[in-house]
């Protein structure tokens, strides 16, 4: 870790706990108050007893920054909690700052100044993907419980597919005929994907990928390769650009991958032009900027 950032394991409880506000708020004024002194507060968490809560007395910190990586109105469990929680952060902390489009319009419709920070990606990435016309398939990350697993399945019915990352125990046997060729660091991931012209992004249609904006997307776009999903998200920029969504997985449909790609060849340049706009310096750099102002 860098030498000024520090980590705290706190002994913050669950703010639906019984009398748990009391107790946060007492162990942020006993314990951990003193390590805020001058820093700048960077939390993930929907508990805004990490700056004080309600009664932020003393406060020693500089800047308290509230990431909202989840929709927290949304959440399936303790929802009224949630949003009583999101609502007093989205007041108390200084910043606002959150990496899905979704959020953000709905932060703009009840008027708080906020920042999209939306995944970026690196030069490295930049115009990787096979230019070959035969149909190469893969898949790089995390595969999961969660995760499109019929997209994968299908797709290596008809084509030799690949798989590089980490594949859940859970699903070892539901991954059909693709073939897991294991992990890679980003060096040789990047070589890898020189092989491969089509990219799978198996997100389900779930809830949450309406509002997520994974860095996934912008890498594979980044390639040039095809890339291809079943999920809706068109929340996310390019995606009816550049993205080939598959409405069902029949066997025209995938066969129809091949023409897709040879169309695509012609969108290649004008989708890596488009990647280029999200590089993480200019992500990082608007950021910065939006913190510093007053």
């Amino acid at each position: 870790m860098p030498s000024n950032v520090t980590l705290r394991k706190s002994l913050f409880l669950p703010v639906a706990l019984p009398l748990s506000g009391l107790y946060n708020w007492l162990i942020w004024f006993i314990l951990e108050r003193k390590y805020q002194k001058k820093a700048i507060i960077y939390s993930f968490v929907n508990n805004h007893f990490l700056i004080g809560g309600n009664f932020p007395f003393r406060a020693q910190h500089a800047l308290s920054v509230f990431d909202i990586i989840h929709n927290w109105w949304e959440f399936p469990w303790h929802k009224k909690l949630h949003q009583t929680l999101v609502a007093r952060n989205i007041r108390a902390y200084d910043k606002i700052l959150t990496d899905s489009p979704v959020i953000a319009k709905k932060l703009n419709s009840i008027k708080i100044r906020h920042h999209i920070m939306l995944p970026g990606v690196g030069l490295e990435l930049l115009n990787t993907a096979s230019s070959s016309s035969e149909v190469a398939p893969v898949f790089f990350g995390n595969l999961r419980s969660n995760s499109d697993i019929d997209l994968v399945r299908r797709v290596s019915e008809f084509y030799n597919t690949k798989l590089l990352g980490l594949i859940d125990s859970s699903i070892n046997g539901s991954i059909g005929n693709a073939s897991y060729l294991g992990e890679f660091n980003s060096a040789d991931l990047v070589k890898q994907i020189s092989k491969y012209n089509i990219i799978l992004l198996p997100y389900d249609g779930g809830e949450f990928s309406k509002t997520i904006a994974p860095a996934k997307y912008f890498e594979a776009l980044a390639t040039g390769a095809l890339v291809v999903t079943r999920a809706e998200m068109k929340h996310l920029p390019g995606f009816d650009e550049y993205i080939v969504k598959l409405n069902d997985l029949s066997e025209a449909s995938l066969e129809g991958l091949q023409d897709a790609l040879v169309k695509q060849q012609n969108n290649r340049g004008s989708q890596i032009e488009f990647a280029k706009q999200h590089l993480w310096e200019k992500r990082f750099s608007n950021m910065f900027a939006f913190l510093e102002v007053n």
